[in-house]
């Protein structure tokens, strides 16, 4: 089974320390760079995370580059909305904060899948950085979507809003950590491992490939466990990644990833149980999938 060294093991200081001028407002244009022509292949990560060498320029992506990604992401879940960094959809039965869009469960609920804010808080805190009292809970102190409007109402957002404004850096590596760590995941669970880094190598090696990847593993997840509910199946990452052929870098490994996301995100709305309504979310979904063939030109 292939390594990969803890999160809390990747140095902060690559991005968190040093960014926070570069993101600290919405209206502040970030300087943006063109994400790497030439990503580290699958063993290539394997080999400088087991070597301890996470400072490599290969690894550690520029700062330049995940914030760049960052407002990409934040485009993606926000429309660049600041308003919606704390934000409860109408077709869900919890909130989404931050630039991820990271859900939060209200007490009681019981999800097959878990929720990503507890963990990404449990981040800023292992890394010193202060976060609101309010998110210290681990459930979301509102029972339903009416008490969260009413409290969005009394003005008791700004705090949170301005929190994950400013902390864009904080997020982006918590996102980019988590990407890391799925490549072992993924081999583990996957019945073709030898696949599954095959095209994430030819994904990674593809200029801008790092934001298709980075921003679906947040958007979907690993996809390593099947969910009962579904009729056991899963639509994260590994499954984009099985779904794929073809050996070619470039715009074809692009479009390739891209369409293996619709196929996937399709699958999943085809066996939902009768009491889910995700059709209602495939057209977003897809015309983000296209944000991924179309990455060579995002930048």
């Amino acid at each position: 089974m292939l390594s990969f060294l803890n999160a809390s093991k990747i140095p902060i200081i690559l991005l968190c320390l040093t960014a926070l001028t570069a993101c600290s407002s919405s209206n502040k244009k970030i300087d943006r760079a063109p994400i790497s022509k030439s990503a580290p292949s699958f063993d290539e990560v394997v080999k400088l995370q087991k070597n301890n060498s996470s400072a490599d320029p290969k690894i550690a992506a520029a700062r330049k580059e995940l914030l760049t990604i960052a407002q990409m992401i934040y485009k993606n879940e926000t429309g660049e909305n600041r308003d919606n960094l704390v934000y409860w959809n109408p077709n869900e039965p919890f909130p989404s904060l931050g630039i991820g869009h990271f859900i939060w469960y209200p007490k009681g609920y019981n999800a097959s899948y878990g929720d990503m804010l507890p963990s990404l808080i449990a981040f800023y805190q292992q890394n010193n950085r202060k976060v609101p009292k309010i998110l210290t809970s681990r459930y979301a102190p509102w029972k339903n979507r009416s008490e969260f409007e009413a409290a969005r109402k009394r003005g008791e957002f700004e705090e949170l809003i301005r929190f994950f404004e400013e902390t864009k850096d904080v997020q982006i590596v918590f996102i980019y950590k988590r990407l890391l760590d799925s490549v072992d995941k993924m081999v583990a669970s996957s019945k073709k491992p030898d696949h599954i880094k095959k095209q994430f190598t030819r994904v990674m090696k593809t200029k801008n490939g790092l934001y298709p990847l980075i921003d679906y593993v947040n958007f979907k997840g690993e996809g390593t466990k099947p969910i009962k509910e579904y009729n056991n199946i899963s639509w994260g990452l590994q499954q984009v990644l099985e779904s794929m052929n073809g050996s070619n870098v470039g715009r074809t490994a692009l479009s390739d990833f891209s369409e293996g996301c619709k196929k996937t995100l399709k699958a999943r709305v085809n066996n939902q149980p009768s009491n889910k309504k995700d059709d209602v979310f495939l057209p977003g979904w897809l015309k983000r999938c296209d944000t991924y063939a179309n990455a060579h030109n995002l930048i």
